[in-house]
């Protein structure tokens, strides 16, 4: 037998046996492929009026976090105090003022919320519950501060640090509000209208 034979009758079978090791291995490699592909061209089809009810929705929700989160950073938490009233009476009077609009608002998120609670996709739902929580948190406490602002020196309940991170929280209200309008877009564009 020649080298040439020897050769042959050793390599053939192994680029045999290597070759139907590529064909499988090629197999599930399309199959996973394919598969994603179709993760991704999945769609969730909807009927108009749902579409329509729930990109309403989303922009009455989006409305009222913007006008939340704008409401505890300039008027009831703000960095610097703009409430530059003659008499420590009328400063009070103001901020109540600020506090009872912001609870409008409020109740009129938590409201638009949870009566379309079936209508909102989970995700969404369990941010903007997050959401409503810090705001409740901080209208809470925006008693306290009226409270500082009646009182004595002596009679204070928060202090410094308090005012502070109660201030901080207001901020995150906003990055609160930027992750459920990315949440909310990308949900919308997942949709297809039927």
């Amino acid at each position: 037998m020649s080298a040439i034979d020897i050769f042959s009758k050793i390599i053939v079978p192994i680029i045999s046996i290597l070759t139907l090791i590529w064909a499988v291995a090629s197999i599930f490699i399309v199959y996973g492929q394919n598969k994603k592909l179709a993760v991704f061209e999945k769609k969730n089809y909807v009927s108009k009026a749902v579409f329509d009810k729930l990109f309403a929705l989303f922009q009455t929700v989006s409305d009222l976090m913007f006008e939340l989160y704008n409401a505890f950073q300039k008027n009831l938490y703000p960095k610097l105090d703009c409430l530059n009233t003659a008499t420590k009476e009328e400063k009070i009077i103001k901020m109540r003022t600020f506090q009872d609009e912001t609870k409008a608002l409020l109740n009129k998120f938590i409201k638009e919320i949870h009566t379309n609670r079936f209508l909102i996709e989970f995700d969404i739902f369990e941010a903007l519950v997050d959401f409503e929580e810090c705001a409740k948190n901080l209208y809470v406490r925006y008693e306290d501060r009226i409270h500082d602002e009646d009182a004595c020196k002596e009679d204070r309940w928060l202090s410094r640090e308090d005012k502070k991170q109660l201030e901080e929280q207001s901020i995150k209200l906003r990055d609160h509000y930027e992750t459920i309008e990315s949440l909310m877009e990308e949900y919308i564009l997942y949709l297809q209208v039927d």
